[in-house]
């Protein structure tokens, strides 16, 4: 995977008029693949099955991949690569942020940046350390507090273990008393908070599945002003084990508390490329519950 290439925004000169806008909407998932040299001077690339000669890409290996997001503006393509198990994230982001690097803080940087929001070390740093008050789900915490951060709620012990809780679905659905109607309601106002207009929203969900009560939530990422999808998150809680989901495009991260063996995981990705590949999601990996968010997007432009 290109890592450090992508820190800096990117420059791709093509030849010619670009099919690329009929090949794929904007918001969507695409991969670009480093092709080798052209005949006629500068770089073949592949994106969405066509092949590109493109200029300004000769520190790139032959073979290298990225997995990008597309917007487009005018006759430029945007492409924002999307976050993968293996990719890093660049050191200096922290120093110059003035967060301590971390699991949960790369979380949290991964997070704003992806609803374009402004990175604030300060209160990066409080909300990590927030985080840190909920043994074995600071990911969730950290989550929660950032939701709540950015629609401007006060991100106090209380409010981010209430929107945890319905992240797990414990909303008291089922229940008549005013415990369960309060907890609907303020899950209700989160949601209709608003924010960024990249805007999270969180349904939570708690019934028998294979005949085991089982718990969590659904969240997606609406992009309210373009009125399209962009990614959904699932907490699955069944007995004593949490699954969580990432799906972006044609996407898929997941990892389970408690882990299991690498090839446990390996098995699970098999089942879940032939379960999924109905729905066009051809990409599934697993990663370690510690690298969630370990990866952040940054911006390379290709000019067609």
């Amino acid at each position: 995977m290109i890592q450090n290439n992508v820190q800096n925004q990117l420059f791709f000169s093509f030849k010619g008029v670009s099919p690329l806008s009929s090949l794929v909407v904007p918001g969507s998932i695409v991969r670009v693949e480093i092709l080798g040299k052209a005949a006629g001077g500068g770089t073949l690339v592949r994106i969405a099955g066509e092949t590109f000669t493109a200029s300004g890409v000769a520190r790139f290996a032959q073979g290298e991949t990225v997995n990008v997001r597309v917007s487009f503006s005018g006759n430029t393509v945007f492409l924002h690569p999307v976050g993968s198990p293996q990719s890093t994230v660049p050191p200096d982001v922290f120093a110059r942020l003035g967060v301590n690097q971390g699991g949960t803080a790369a979380f949290l940087v991964s997070f704003f940046q992806k609803i374009n929001a402004r990175l604030d070390g300060n209160a990066i740093n409080a909300l990590s350390k927030l985080s840190s008050r909920f043994p074995l789900k600071e990911g969730r915490a950290a989550e929660a507090a950032a939701i709540l951060s950015e629609r401007g709620i006060e991100p106090s012990y209380e409010a981010v273990s209430r929107l945890v809780s319905a992240m797990e679905g414990k909303t008291g659905d089922g229940e008549g008393g005013s415990e369960g109607n309060a907890e609907r309601y303020f899950l209700s106002f989160i949601n209709h908070k608003k924010g960024q207009e990249l805007h999270w929203i969180i349904i939570p969900f708690n019934r028998v599945f294979a005949d085991q009560q089982c718990s969590g939530s659904i969240r997606f990422l609406l992009d309210t002003a373009a009125g399209v999808h962009r990614e959904t998150r699932i907490t699955f809680l069944e007995g004593d084990r949490c699954w969580e989901f990432e799906v972006e495009g044609n996407i898929c991260r997941f990892t389970a508390e408690p882990s299991f063996k690498s090839v446990n995981f390996d098995k699970f990705v098999v089942y879940l490329k032939s379960l999924l590949s109905a729905a066009g999601i051809a990409d599934v990996s697993w990663h370690a519950g510690e690298d969630r968010g370990a990866s952040l997007i940054q911006s390379v432009d290709l000019e067609i």
